[in-house]
């Protein structure tokens, strides 16, 4: 499928301007029965202030107001037909109008934005985003950290291990990400104490496209995440531990497995394994796949692997495993830009309900970027793995938010020399690279112990040690 320089140029930003509208806002709000006031900090103005938090290096709520007065963000919302502009209508310094506005705005619509932006990419890339006729997915999980705040703890509560429990506040996270397009799908939260497992059923129904098939490493090689993928129309292709797949050799009566080589077998859940409940628990009909990587001075990796795409003529294990190695390169990269280019993986939120807000403004603010890589990738007829993303989030940063009016008044001019510019941002190549610098640090580590308590707590057992430590020195002088 190929388009015209021109064609694609029209089509790269109406996800701007289009979802990010009065009409469009207003249209989500009613469609959720939500009644809100267009004051000064409308929702609309709100919505662009969470993405402009997560864009901006600086995330604090004073910076987005200083923004506001600047009079940079006087045409955030054209559909305002007040007779002063936003900058002159705000008399405060101070953020405490927009805060009130963050607590409003309903985190439904940052949820129904979401698939909305992916939805257009989609559609961008038409057949050219599919495998085989399918949508692939990629399953990760992953944690956020967060401080014990107003309701976080009791939300989310605390985490612990050998050592006792911990001061901060930490939230399980699943996640999914389009294979082609590396755009997040869904993401669902929970307390830490709850498996990953557990959250994939939410993750698929999210997934409005049956038949996508979604990949996961040995965490999600277990029963239920194939029992989550049958109850909502989903194909898997999931890794094994060795046991489990030995284990299921054995039940199917199969022998031997030389590497290269599928088998077809059911996976009948057994005593041993955890079923989600108020879904069906049937026997799984799927494949088994063994796959030695072997290279050249380095051990050889043993991959077992189970799917449920039966054609072994259309789907072969050569294929599957190339598939399967795609993940390491994506699913991991995607999550580190979440936590570190985003900086989500250490929010300053005092509640639970401003940490979802957060996260979802974050994963909107993660899929524009992506958008706007695709629709670079494109034209410029390569990949969009082979394209940077902290240089697209750069500047995507400065067209939005500090170039407004000029792309608003000329379109189709900034979108080409954007597009231009993205194309130019490739990723370095790595293949065979030397070190030509020494892997050492210049400063010694300095060891602390870690902060297992809240700062006043720790404060007043370190006075009490300083006083003990004086007392022992005055005894010893005497």
């Amino acid at each position: 499928m190929t388009q015209s320089t021109s064609e694609i140029v029209q089509e790269l930003l109406p996800v701007f301007s289009t979802i990010f509208t009065r009409d469009t806002v207003q249209g989500i709000l009613q469609d959720l029965g939500i009644k809100m006031y267009w004051r000064a900090y409308t929702p609309l103005v709100v919505l662009w202030g969470f993405l402009f938090q997560r864009l901006h290096p600086d995330h604090t709520c004073d910076n987005y107001v200083a923004y506001l007065h600047s009079g940079k963000g006087d045409q955030l919302d054209p559909a305002d037909r007040h007779r002063q502009p936003l900058s002159q209508r705000l008399c405060s310094e101070s953020n405490a109008g927009y805060v009130q506005g963050r607590n409003r705005l309903p985190l439904a619509l940052l949820e129904m934005t979401l698939p909305l932006v992916y939805e257009q990419i989609q559609s961008w890339l038409g057949d050219e985003g599919l495998w085989q006729g399918h949508a692939v997915r990629l399953l990760d999980g992953s944690t956020f950290t967060l401080a014990p705040l107003g309701d976080l703890a009791t939300t989310y509560g605390h985490s612990s291990n050998q050592h006792g429990q911990h001061h901060w506040v930490k939230v399980r996270a699943v996640a999914s990400f389009d294979l082609i397009s590396q755009a997040a799908v869904a993401l669902v939260e929970a307390p830490y104490a709850v498996g990953e497992t557990s959250l994939v059923l939410p993750v698929l129904q999210a997934d409005p496209e049956d038949g996508a098939l979604y990949i996961g490493d040995r965490n999600f090689g277990v029963y239920r995440v194939l029992q989550a993928a049958h109850a909502t129309s989903k194909e898997a292709l999931v890794r094994l531990q060795k046991q489990q797949w030995q284990s299921l050799m054995r039940r199917n009566g199969i022998n031997s497995l030389e590497a290269g080589e599928s088998y077809p077998c059911v996976w009948q859940p057994s005593r041993h394994d955890t079923l989600l409940e108020g879904i069906p628990a049937p026997a799984i009909s799927g494949r088994l796949l063994y796959i030695r990587l072997q290279k050249t001075g380095f051990r050889p990796i043993d991959l077992y692997l189970f799917t449920t795409l039966l054609d072994e003529q259309r789907y072969p294990v050569a294929a599957l495993a190339a598939l399967y190695a795609r993940r390491y390169a994506s699913a991991e990269g995607d999550l580190r830009h979440l936590k570190t280019t985003l900086e989500l993986d250490n929010l300053c939120a005092h509640s639970a309900a401003i940490f979802r807000k957060e996260l979802f403004a974050g994963l909107l603010a993660y899929n524009l970027v992506r958008a706007l890589m695709t629709r670079a990738a494109r034209l410029g007829k390569q990949e969009v793995t082979s394209l940077s993303f902290v240089q697209a989030k750069r500047r995507l940063y400065r067209v939005l938010f500090e170039d407004w009016p000029s792309w608003l008044n000329s379109l189709a001019a900034t979108t080409h020399n954007l597009c231009r510019r993205l194309a130019a941002c490739r990723l370095p190549s790595r293949v065979r690279k030397i070190q030509h610098e020494p892997r050492c640090k210049r400063y010694r580590w300095r060891r602390y112990p870690p902060l297992t308590t809240d700062r006043p707590t720790a404060h007043q057992l370190h006075l009490q040690q300083i006083k003990e430590i004086k007392e022992i020195q005055e005894y010893a002088i005497s």
